[in-house]
Parts: structure tokens; C-alpha cells; sequence
């Protein structure tokens, strides 16, 4: 069980890393750029088209009214990175000051320790140095105090791990979004 917490720790710290760098790794695939693109190329359309239009003098259609529109279409399309980037960027600062406000270390170390995890089984307050181990066991309670001591860590790491890994699903589920919505950003 031990092992199943340091592997959703291991997914919480690499997913919350991922996550923190979703610009970056987005700018190097360089998916938003051919979308961005071939928007841009549909806008060019649009505008050809309304300047065909103006030249053979149809204007019953009103085409030149959205010339406006199609600017103001252009400016968004080409800068929803950097407006995208703007809002994930803020809520990458409120996660980092929660972040280091947990600790030094990293999440997964951090949360391990203030659950107390290394300390989850320290049994050596329910037996005595004068008598053997086996005698302690055998007397009233302490195997059932011992029982309940091991199912209810069992239980705890158990949660606790279960916790840990939805909580890196859900940092992985976020990065995907995120991912694909700045992709098709120019598309909306």
C-alpha cells in the first residue's frame, strides 16, 4: 500500500509540474499556430470575398458592414494565446502560493509527512520491555487493539492513496482541457 501512495505522489508531482507549464509545452507542439492559421486563412476569405463584392458593386447583401467585424475577429483570433495565457497564468500564481505554503518540498513529501504515514504503525506503546511480546498479545485487548491499529491504517493509506491518485487524474483531466481548448481557442 505504501508503494500505490508513492506512485499517486509520484503522478500528483508530475501532473502538478505538467500543469504549471501547460504554455510552455503548448507553444513547442505547435498545434494552436496551424489552427491559428487556417482560421486566419477563412478570415482572409471573408475578406476577399467582401472586396469582390464591393468591386462588382453588389452591396444589397451589406457586406462591407462586417469588414469591422472581421478586424476585430482577426485581432482576437491572433491573440488568444496570449489571453488564454493571461487566466491560466493567474491561476498558476494562486496555485504556486498555496503550493509553498504547504512546504518546502514537494506535494506528495508534504502531505505524506503531515499525514504522518512513517508513524502509522508504532506499536511500542502497547507492550513493555519487561515482558516478551508474544506474553503482551496474548493478554486481553492488545491483539484486538492491534487488529483495529493495523485494519483502520490499512484503511486510512488506503483513502489516502485513492485521494492522491483522483487528485492527479483531475490535474491530468485539467492539462487535457486546457491543452485542447488553447488548440481550437482561434476556432471560437
Amino acid at each position: 500500500n505504501g508503494v500505490l501512495f508513492e506512485i499517486a505522489g509520484f503522478l500528483i508531482n508530475y501532473m502538478v509540474q505538467l500543469n504549471a507549464e501547460v504554455l510552455t509545452n503548448l507553444t513547442k507542439l505547435g498545434g494552436w499556430v496551424v489552427v491559428r492559421d487556417i482560421t486566419n486563412l477563412g478570415l482572409i476569405f471573408g475578406v476577399i470575398l467582401i472586396a469582390v463584392m464591393t468591386i462588382l458593386g453588389r452591396e444589397e447583401y451589406g457586406l462591407r458592414s462586417y469588414l469591422i467585424t472581421l478586424v476585430v475577429m482577426a485581432l482576437l483570433i491572433n491573440f488568444t494565446f496570449v489571453i488564454s495565457g493571461i487566466f491560466i497564468d493567474a491561476s498558476g500564481v494562486f496555485t504556486n502560493y498555496f503550493l509553498t505554503r504547504i512546504g518546502p518540498g514537494d506535494l506528495s513529501t508534504n502531505l505524506a509527512t503531515a499525514l504522518g504515514v512513517s508513524n502509522f504503525l508504532d506499536i511500542t506503546n502497547l507492550y513493555s520491555d519487561s515482558n516478551s511480546y508474544i506474553q503482551n498479545l496474548a493478554q486481553s485487548g492488545k491483539i484486538l487493539t492491534i487488529a483495529s491499529q493495523l485494519a483502520m491504517v490499512t484503511l486510512f493509506m488506503i483513502s489516502a492513496t485513492m485521494i492522491l491518485l483522483i487528485i492527479g487524474v483531475m490535474y491530468f483531466i485539467r492539462w487535457l482541457v486546457l491543452a485542447v481548448l488553447l488548440i481550437i481557442a482561434p476556432v471560437a
